[in-house]
């Protein structure tokens, strides 16, 4: 009895103590400074502590069997579902998250701890949430990282006045730079169209950067860019290549050079230029080279140095000819000369005359040539009767040949002329008219009056002249293709019959059409005193 009594006292105590003790906890519970809340599985409210609902200002009764997440800022919802996950996951340990809740106008920071709760099978029941504020924490951070985010605000300011600064002293550089540029590119693009040859630049690798108008106006290719790359199209196809490597190899050496080739201009014709290459340094104390290059027209002198190696062949070759017949007649001579009455002899001397004569006129021509170039050729004018004069001629020229020359006009023309020199012209028509017509006999010399001059015609029935011929027919050294007449020329017989009839202050021409023949005419002024 007594031992029943003892346990009834001991148990009573030992419930005063439990019950003591958990009033002891609740009261912690109840107004600690944590949030303390449970939730069963499905996330709803089924205890909040006192000090989480005064905090958030709800009430308990009123939310209790109520979504957890409605009192969490919408952008931390999947934070703590992900929280809740790991819990199912790991129902052993702690989970950790920060949510944002609302507080009437504020937001308040909080960190929780969820951890599973178990019931007496150890089975999954409640997620037990314990929290606190941080608040301040975060606020403190956010005010550090302020103060830093100002500091470092205030040095990218500071470095950003410095960059500005910069930047404005680089402008005005860059600004000053290029209007000295800009001059300097004007002046030298001004200078390079005033120079009367075709001008170019181009870099180091080739490429042409410019051309001056003399480029377009020579070529008639349009100006834009484009046409810097169509330098090629306009070369000689015969001389592509060489120029091709020439230009390759002066760029090589940094030194310049030059080189020849053929242009075709606007109308498609090809003139041979000069091309010269220098290079020149772009920037101070840096190896950045430019080319200028100039093209100058040299057909003229190109054209003049093959009449020039064409005479020589042929001065060579025409005094070679009677100089080799009068040798020949010489030597016959020299061995006939123990018979002075030999049947040969006076052919042989003939043929010798015949050979020095040649020689005198070639030379005689090369002489008045020298003499027009020079201004040393000279006019003894006298009043002649023109008709005279030509008369004169076909009697002595009928006697040496075959031909028949038929004189016809006007018999009273007087004018003022040098008669040897007239007759060096009419021997230089009529020669003509003989070597390039063999096979007409006859030579018609006419003489008409004009309006103040007389003017003398010599008339052949050959094969006529090319147009493209005529023009420059009576240039120095210029000569007809041997193949339309008999023979090799010096190109002056006619040079000199222009010189000649200029010196008289009159006019010469040639009318001509293949197969019909050439009509040859010069004028003399009526009683022009020289």
């Amino acid at each position: 009895m007594s031992t029943d009594y003892s346990l009834r006292v001991e148990g009573s105590s030992l419930f005063k103590e439990i019950e003591k003790e958990n009033n002891f906890y609740k009261s912690i519970i109840a107004n600690n400074s944590f949030y303390i809340i449970k939730t069963d599985l499905e996330g709803r409210y089924t205890y909040l502590n006192p000090y989480f609902c005064k905090r958030l200002n709800v009430n308990p009764e009123e939310w209790l069997g109520n979504d957890s997440l409605l009192l969490i800022l919408p952008e931390d919802h999947k934070s703590c579902i992900d929280t809740v996950v790991a819990c199912f996951a790991e129902p052993t340990v702690s989970h950790w998250v920060t949510l944002r809740k609302p507080v009437l106008n504020n937001i308040i920071f909080t960190q929780w701890e969820f951890r599973m709760l178990t019931d007496s099978f150890n089975l999954p029941s409640e997620i037990l949430c314990i929290g606190h504020d941080i608040t301040s924490l975060v606020v403190q951070q956010l005010h550090e990282k302020t103060q830093l985010l100002s500091k470092q605000e205030e040095t990218v300011r500071i470095i950003n006045n410095d960059l500005l600064e910069l930047n404005n002293e680089l402008e005005e550089r860059v600004i000053t730079r290029t209007k000295a540029l800009a001059k300097s590119e004007s002046s030298f693009r001004n200078m390079m169209e005033t120079i009367p040859q075709i001008a170019w630049t181009n870099t180091l690798e080739g490429r042409i950067t410019f051309y001056n108008r003399r480029w377009y106006d020579f070529t008639g290719l349009k100006e834009n860019r484009s046409d810097l790359w169509d330098w090629k199209k306009i070369i000689h196809p015969d001389d592509l290549q060489t120029t091709l490597d020439q230009f390759r190899q002066i760029r090589k050496n940094y030194i310049g050079g030059e080189f020849e080739a053929r242009f075709k201009n606007a109308e498609g014709i090809y003139r041979w230029h000069l091309n010269r290459l220098m290079p020149f340094n772009t920037k101070d104390n840096e190896e950045e080279f430019l080319w200028v290059g100039t093209a100058t027209d040299i057909h003229e002198l190109k054209l003049l140095q093959q009449q020039k190696d064409d005479f020589i062949s042929i001065a060579s070759h025409e005094l070679k000819t009677p100089l080799t017949a009068m040798k020949i007649s010489l030597q016959l001579l020299d061995e006939m000369k123990s018979a002075p009455y030999h049947a040969m002899l006076p052919r042989l001397i003939i043929q010798a005359n015949k050979s020095l004569n040649n020689m005198t006129e070639l030379v005689d021509n090369i002489l008045n040539a020298s003499n027009f170039n020079e201004g040393q050729f000279k006019i003894n004018a006298s009043e002649v009767n023109i008709f005279s004069v030509v008369q004169e001629f076909c009697e002595t020229f009928i006697t040496k040949s075959a031909w028949n020359i038929i004189l016809t006009g006007d018999k009273k023309i007087i004018v003022s002329a040098d008669k040897a020199k007239i007759l060096q012209v009419l021997s230089n028509l009529v020669n003509n008219a003989i070597k390039y017509a063999p096979n007409s006999l006859t030579i018609d010399i006419t003489i008409e009056k004009t309006v103040d001059s007389a003017k003398i015609s010599v008339q052949d029935y050959g094969m006529g002249i090319p147009v493209e011929k005529q023009g420059p027919i009576f240039n120095r050294y210029y000569r007809i293709d041997s193949t339309i007449g008999h023979g090799s020329s010096l190109g002056l017989g006619l040079y000199i019959c222009s010189e000649i009839i200029k010196k008289h202050n009159g006019d010469i021409g040639v009318i001509s059409e293949l197969e019909k023949g050439s009509t040859f005419w010069f004028t003399l002024p009526i009683e022009q005193v020289i």
